[in-house]
């Protein structure tokens, strides 16, 4: 039995059989073997075909054949046999040895009615994923395996490990789980086991255990089984074999665990446990969410910046209470940035081949349709000519945007082609960790924590008044706050924020000229959005390995400007810093301190020299400067090598 997934909707039994037989070479196969087909997800559609030892091994080698249009899937169907008698999977109604349930509902297993008129909650029973198909345990005398499924964005792993199970095939098989699991997040591993612990409520302890943690150690999942009640339960006793894994993310989301004595066919009892779908309250500091800035409704915003009040008070509500207006007028005035991003057009896209495009796969729906209609021939000659001259056009806009590239490299290299060039060659963007506890190790080192001990501020003189914040102050300032850096946690753009200043200045220098004067700098403006960049080449599980990023709200980022221009008017002052001060200064660098030396040491070589006792230049008696700087090999010996080294020191 093969599964044939992702067929067009229009193919029939017919044309699957006809492609089976073209690419396995077997001429004898008809419509017969396709059993069933049905309808899939996005219109496609699965068929179930069943086929010869041989032929069937040859159709999963090939993985993929080609039906109609559609390049379609090929894979292997397992159909567990199930018994209509007692409900049981593993053999059939004519062999079976169980308790008679065929008067029960099979919605809900109670008697005196049946399912058409069963209104009562149906049995929630365990369901395992295997090759395809769906059975409520595993057949007997099975080996080891192990499948997954993602259902809802869950990673679902079903692990089967029997009692009988040697301990190097029970370390070959969490290998493997592990090996599959890595990378895929979130994931749930459940299954039977067998490994006993009486940390699990098990009467035995089992080495099993240990090597089961230690095999699940770097998937960072979590044990969710709680208590002793046991989970198999038959006339040899009890224990704890099934056992259900998670992974940090989403073990809170994980509620109700129990063991359930629901009916399951089998010696295992039910596991019942509830993932919370629901998203959590946003958060107040507005993490989460984004405003638009193309979206700006300049209007709006400043109408409603027009009504904004910080009244008086202590400098933390001030501030506070100060953003709560500028996050309202944003919300009113833009629209939140969506998750998704829509891809945009390919440099070679006209409104020509959009319209081809277009007729193009009109003419192709309409050839699929036409199969074994009388108009087949025509509609699909209709469609070989759409296509064509689709083809064409795309080959010919590739062909121009090409010719005006290479023109545009002989007019300005580092315009358009140098951007080309250089997306090219940066290469696929990294992603950033996403387990929670790798981005706590890397925070924590990146980050140290020290002691909080509260920095009061100095006193001030006597008579000492901080000048209030002037609007040249507050203006200059915002002329250094680019529009399209990224936002802080608030979420708010700089161009809001710009607008919202322009607007309505008075709020703003009040609140910035309460911090100066008390010397606070509010919380909330302390906080930052961190983002790990990977460094390329470098192990992803190491703190070095990423580039930390943090983001600050504008607002806060402003307040840092005014206080920096106040420190540099004071040290750019006459009594300032001293001369010889050249890092961290404007317009001052390196080269200003080697332009220093090098013109005290023209003025050696033209027959001066600074005395420092007499703080005067004195004449040099005899000194070959340039034979000195030009000698390869120096000797203590020589006073010209005394002299260079006194002047290249001054």
């Amino acid at each position: 039995m093969i599964e044939i997934r992702d067929l067009d909707e229009c193919a029939t039994k017919e044309e699957i059989a006809e492609a089976l037989s073209t690419s396995l070479g077997a001429p004898s196969l008809n419509k017969e073997v396709v059993r069933t087909l049905r309808k899939a997800y996005a219109g496609t559609q699965a068929a179930v075909a069943a086929l010869p030892d041989d032929l069937a091994a040859k159709a999963l080698k090939l993985g993929h054949i080609q039906i109609g249009w559609v390049n379609c899937r090929i894979r292997g169907r397992e159909d567990a046999p199930s018994c209509y008698r007692c409900w049981s999977p593993g053999h059939v109604s004519a062999r079976c040895k169980g308790p008679d349930r065929s008067a029960h509902c099979f919605r809900c297993g109670q008697e005196g009615h049946q399912i058409k008129d069963c209104k009562n909650n149906p049995i929630q029973a365990a369901i395992w994923v295997q090759g395809g198909s769906l059975v409520q345990k595993h057949p007997a005398g099975a080996r080891p395996f192990f499948t997954w499924a993602r259902i809802s964005g869950i990673y679902f792993f079903s692990v089967y490990a029997p009692p009988r199970l040697a301990d190097v095939e029970f370390s070959a098989l969490l290998t493997n789980i592990t090996e599959e699991a890595r990378g895929k997040r979130p994931l749930i591993i459940a299954g039977d086991l067998n490994a006993w612990s009486t940390e699990w409520g098990c009467r035995a302890t089992r080495q099993r255990a240990t090597t089961l943690l230690d095999a699940l150690a770097p998937l960072e999942a979590v044990l969710l089984n709680t208590g002793n009640t046991p989970t198999f339960t038959s006339a040899l006793g009890y224990s704890v074999v099934d056992l259900t894994f998670a992974s940090d993310t989403l073990a809170p989301r994980m509620t109700s665990w129990t063991v359930s004595e629901l009916y399951t066919h089998s010696d295992h009892q039910a596991i019942v446990f509830e993932i919370a779908t629901a998203r959590p309250p946003r958060p107040t500091t507005r993490q989460s969410c984004k405003s638009n800035a193309r979206r700006l409704d300049t209007e709006c915003l400043t109408a409603m910046m027009a009504g904004a009040a910080v009244p008086p008070g202590p400098t933390e509500e001030m501030a506070t209470r100060l953003m709560a207006d500028i996050t309202s007028a944003c919300d009113a005035s833009m629209t939140k940035v969506g998750g998704r991003r829509r891809r945009g057009a390919v440099y070679w896209w006209t409104s020509k081949i959009a319209n081809l495009r277009r007729s193009c796969l009109r003419a192709r729906r309409l050839a699929q349709r036409a199969r074994g209609q009388p108009n087949a021939d025509a509609c699909r000659a209709s469609y070989t000519s759409t296509r064509r001259l689709l083809r064409a056009a795309i080959k010919s806009c590739k062909r121009l945007c090409w010719n005006k590239l290479c023109d545009e490299v002989n007019e300005d290299v580092w315009d358009k082609p140098y951007e080309t060039v250089m997306s090219r060659l940066r290469g696929p963007r990294a992603n950033s960790p996403s387990s929670p506890t790798l981005v706590r190790r890397i925070v924590a080192a990146l980050f140290p924590r020290v002691p909080d001990e509260p920095a009061l501020p100095p006193p001030l003189q006597a008579g000492a008044i901080v000048p209030a914040v002037t609007m040249e102050e507050l203006r200059g300032a915002c002329r250094r706050i680019k529009d399209h850096t990224a936002p802080g946690p608030d979420g708010v753009p700089n161009a809001a924020i710009k607008i919202a200043i322009a607007t309505h200045p008075d709020i703003f220098l009040q609140v910035y000229t309460a911090c100066l004067r008390t010397g606070v700098f509010p919380a909330c403006w302390k906080r930052q959005r961190l983002v790990l960049l990977p460094k390329p080449g470098k192990p992803p599980e190491e703190p070095s390995s990423y580039k930390p990023l943090c983001m600050l709200d504008t607002a806060g980022k402003i307040l840092e400007r005014l206080i920096c221009d106040r420190l540099e008017a004071i040290t750019e002052s006459p009594g300032g810093l001293s001369d010889h001060q050249y890092g961290f200064r404007k317009r001052r660098s390196t080269i200003n301190a080697i332009e220093n030396v090098i013109a005290t040491a023209r003025e050696a070589i033209a027959g001066k020299r600074w005395n420092r006792d007499t703080k005067k230049y004195c004449a040099v008696v005899t000194l070959d400067v340039k034979n000195a700087f030009n000698s390869a090999r120096w000797t203590t010996s020589t006073p010209r090598y005394a002299e260079c080294t006194y002047l290249i020191t001054c």
